[in-house]
């Protein structure tokens, strides 16, 4: 009898534990598991990620499951160890510091760091000022930013997407795509050619693409690591492809082409306008020949061979590098006449020769062959096109000497030969006088000089009067050339042709 008490005596607490048992499994399918106490939960998984803003560092976490009780996070930092020689006041922990936003925080934007290199913690923080295991320390580091405002890619920076990039050690910059984020990888010198090569890995899948810094140009890529749950449905291809061609369109803006201009000799010079050292493809750009006095423009070369010698300016696109040649050669010397219409008030100075990048004309006159050149007079409205200019108001029946010269920028050039010419006598036959070049209308009658003869001008023809004299007694007949154009016709004395 005693002994079957005993046995129920202990049976009943067996049947209690095992009872409860059953209940707690029960309510562990129905709920889950209880959440860990927060002195017994993991520590978070902490990373830093490099925003590319100067100064700021973006924190982000994850635990599971979360500990219980849990009322906000904090963080703390430090900087490095070598950088603590510029910084002592920094090389210890800072103070905790609490994260906006309570329980559900896992993320914080740290700002106002201003060395580059810093250690990183977080905690979970619960009621009566419990605090959790701190997250591994982890390095970060907030971006470079040059002075052209584009954060440079450092190797073991996990850089935020959604922004443009500059490649560590080269020129090279990418867009990374909104919502990708890439670790930087290591710097290499590669093979004889002095290639500089850089890597980045994504991030959630550790797939890894290899470029070539000074060309643009992907160089390697290495797959997704299979073991991680990211790689799965992520075409990493495409977001490498998207990268490489944004780098590939900005090193062609940043490309730079560059002009070489050659003079072979002295007599004159080139410019460009814009003047750089270096131009951006597309850029057009105009090159001036410029001779120095007493030269002219005979031929262009280089890329601009083909263009007339008569054009100071050759216009180029820079879609390459380009090299513009020109030859200058000595101008025509400058030679002037004196025409005269008739008329008994006006004379026609022309000239031809001269240089070409005359900035005006400028004449004098003398009253008589006997007499000084007066002053230096600009012509009017007178430029490098300029031939001829018409002076009016003379006196009647007078002689009149000239020269001209031309005005390159404020020098003044050489002087041409002295030219002269006569206006004629009101109510007579204009005269071809000896040295007259006369111009006809194809009306106006001229007596020829020495004969008594009067003869018509076609219109737009211009004579020259040769000199003629008075016969001797017993000698042939005299006689007076006129010369168009070169040729002659010859009168004499008696008004033979």
């Amino acid at each position: 009898m005693s002994t079957r008490t005993d046995r129920i005596r202990f049976a009943l607490p067996l049947a209690v534990v095992v009872m409860i048992a059953a209940v707690v499994m029960i309510v562990s399918a129905i709920f889950g598991n209880a959440a860990p106490p927060i002195g017994q939960a993991p520590a978070p998984e902490l990373i830093a990620v490099t925003t590319g803003n100067a100064g700021e560092v973006l924190l982000e976490w994850h635990i599971d499951p979360a500990p219980a009780g849990v009322t906000g996070w904090q963080y703390r930092y430090q900087v490095t160890p070598y950088q603590a020689e510029i910084k002592p006041d920094a090389a210890a922990w800072g103070r905790w510091t609490t994260v906006p936003g309570g329980a559900a925080a896992r993320s914080h934007r740290v700002t106002g760091l201003a060395l580059r290199f810093h250690y990183f913690e977080v905690r979970a923080v619960a009621l009566r000022g419990r605090t959790g295991k701190a997250a591994a320390t982890v390095q970060g580091s907030p971006a470079y930013v040059g002075a052209d405002g584009i954060p440079q890619m450092l190797p073991g920076d996990i850089i935020e997407g959604g922004r443009t990039w500059r490649l560590h050690a080269g020129l090279t910059v990418v867009d990374v795509p909104a919502g990708t984020r890439l670790v930087g990888g290591r710097v290499a010198l590669s093979d004889p050619g002095g290639r500089v090569v850089v890597s980045f890995s994504d991030l959630a899948t550790g797939a890894t693409q290899v470029v070539d810094t000074r060309r643009a140009e992907g160089v390697g890529r290495y797959p997704p690591d299979p073991s991680r749950e990211a790689a799965q449905g992520r075409d990493v291809d495409a977001i490498f492809d998207q990268i490489l061609a944004s780098a590939r369109l900005a090193a062609e803006s940043q490309r730079r082409l560059h002009l070489t201009l050659l003079t072979p000799s002295a007599n004159g010079g080139l410019s460009a306008s814009p003047e750089a050292p270096s131009y951006r493809p597309g850029t057009p750009v105009t090159v001036t020949a410029t001779p120095k006095y007493g030269y002219r423009l005979t031929a262009w070369g280089g890329d601009c061979f083909g263009t007339a010698a008569s054009s100071a300016t050759c216009t180029l696109t820079m879609d390459v590098d380009r090299t513009v040649s020109a030859i200058f050669g000595e101008h025509d010397p400058l030679s002037l006449i004196v025409v005269s219409d008739g008329s008994t008030d006006s004379l026609l100075i022309e000239w031809t020769g001269g240089p070409e990048n005359v900035s005006k004309w400028q004449y004098r006159v003398k009253r008589h062959v006997n007499y000084s050149y007066g002053e230096w007079i600009d012509i009017p409205n007178s430029g490098a096109a300029t031939r001829s200019h018409r002076l009016t108001g003379l006196g009647i029946s007078s002689p009149y000497g000239y020269e001209v010269r031309p005005v390159v920028g404020t020098t003044p050039g050489a002087a041409s030969d002295g030219a002269s010419g006569r206006t004629q006598t009101p109510g007579k036959y204009p005269r071809l006088r000896p040295g007259t070049i006369a111009e006809g209308d194809g009306r106006t009658e001229w007596q020829v000089h020495a004969l008594g003869f009067v003869i018509t001008i076609p219109d737009g023809v211009r004579l020259e009067a040769g000199y003629g004299r008075q016969p001797a007694v017993g000698q042939a007949p005299v006689t007076v050339t006129l010369s168009p154009s070169g040729g002659s016709v010859s009168f004499s004395h008696e008004g033979h042709v």
